[in-house]
């Protein structure tokens, strides 16, 4: 690529007019780059003047321990190429998945359109696919008794999954995650059950002139809502329970201390026991999870391997490495080994997948 190419990459990135095969070709150049420690081919004057119009928000390391020495440029720009580089394959990457990945990786797969229905009497139904009309789907499988008891879905690790509830209300569920629900809500209201991480929107329903509400109930909190918006990630390995509104208006109410808080549009509530706290985020980016892609925003590693562990359904086994965090976007619909050697680039740990472990080498 001569420099000519990389400027005019550069400056339509910026704008955000990039094609999916433009913006692949501009990073595997920085990969190419990184990976053979040759970062004085780049025009120093070019790529500061380039990336101090990037949104740093988005595209910016933050470690300030594990920076490898090579790098000489000034703070901001050093740290904003090293995430640019680290975004190229994994990161930004729109392919599909490497359909040639090694024996070793091959039965590791990327997370899939499935979950499993537990009926009240106890069958196990496999769903794929997306956007079913669940009533439709499992509504002659149940009884007349079984259709006032709760239905679970379910979706495994590596699984993803979205469907349409009985008043209309659509779900996405994450990898690992559960939701109950009866076949038929009552008119007094709309009550689920969420174990995981779920988004929602909620359709709007009125009976007598009077809307009826939809509540979310999970390990600390109950959402609240009428017709709306909004993500809820409740894994019982995370620290937080964290609830982000992406339109209308919910009520959070703690059950810690029933402390409740109204959420407008773009802000996430994190409860951590009865400590709560309020931020202001892109309500829209931190549901991406749903389209494959997660955004990493001051994020350790220890937490992105667990995220890593729930997608592609593996344990990693060793000292995880700590004392930096990490901005960015991750995409979890890559191959797997493709996103380890993205992360060794950034890390300087060294990952060896075996079976459903990775192991790791610091």
């Amino acid at each position: 690529m001569d420099k000519h190419e990389l400027q005019d990459l550069l400056a339509r990135y910026t704008s955000n007019s990039l094609t999916t095969a433009e913006r692949e070709r501009l990073f595997s150049y920085y990969n190419e780059l990184l990976s053979k420690n040759s970062l004085d081919d780049l025009d120093e004057s070019l790529l500061h003047e380039k990336l101090k119009q990037i949104d740093l928000s988005r595209i910016t390391a933050l470690d300030k321990t594990h920076r490898p020495a090579r790098w000489k440029y000034a703070a901001v720009a050093a740290a904003s190429l090293l995430l640019f580089g680290f975004l190229g394959k994994v990161l930004w990457h729109d392919a599909a998945p490497n359909k040639n990945a090694s024996k070793t990786t091959s039965q590791i797969l990327v997370a899939a359109d499935r979950a499993y229905a537990l009926l009240p009497n106890g069958d196990s139904i496999l769903l794929e696919g997306h956007g079913e009309n669940l009533e439709e789907r499992l509504g002659n499988k149940l009884t007349q008794t079984e259709k006032t008891q709760l239905i679970t879905i379910r979706t495994p690790r590596a699984g993803r999954y979205n469907f349409v509830l009985p008043d209309g209300s659509k779900v996405w569920l994450n990898s690992a995650s559960e939701l109950r629900y009866p076949s038929a809500f009552d008119s007094l209201g709309r009550e689920v059950q969420l174990e995981g991480e779920g988004y929602f929107e909620i359709a709007k329903l009125t009976r007598n002139n009077l809307r009826v509400p939809f509540r979310v109930q999970s390990r600390d909190q109950e959402v609240k809502v009428l017709g709306t918006k909004f993500n809820v990630n409740n894994y019982a390995n995370e620290l937080n329970c964290t609830t982000t509104l992406v339109e209308g208006s919910v009520r959070v109410t703690n059950k810690k201390d029933n402390k409740q808080i109204l959420l407008k549009p773009d802000e996430q509530l994190k409860l951590a026991g009865s400590e709560s706290t309020l931020l202001k985020v892109d309500a829209v980016a931190s549901i991406g999870w749903k389209d494959g892609l997660l955004v990493l925003d001051k994020m350790d590693f220890p937490e992105i391997a667990r995220i890593i562990e729930r997608n592609y359904d593996v344990n990693f086994v060793g000292s995880l490495p700590k004392g930096f965090k990490l901005n960015g976007e991750l995409q979890t619909n890559v191959d797997l080994k493709e996103l380890l050697k993205s992360l060794e680039l950034y890390t300087n740990v060294r990952f060896n997948i075996n079976g459903r472990n990775i192991m790791i080498k610091n």
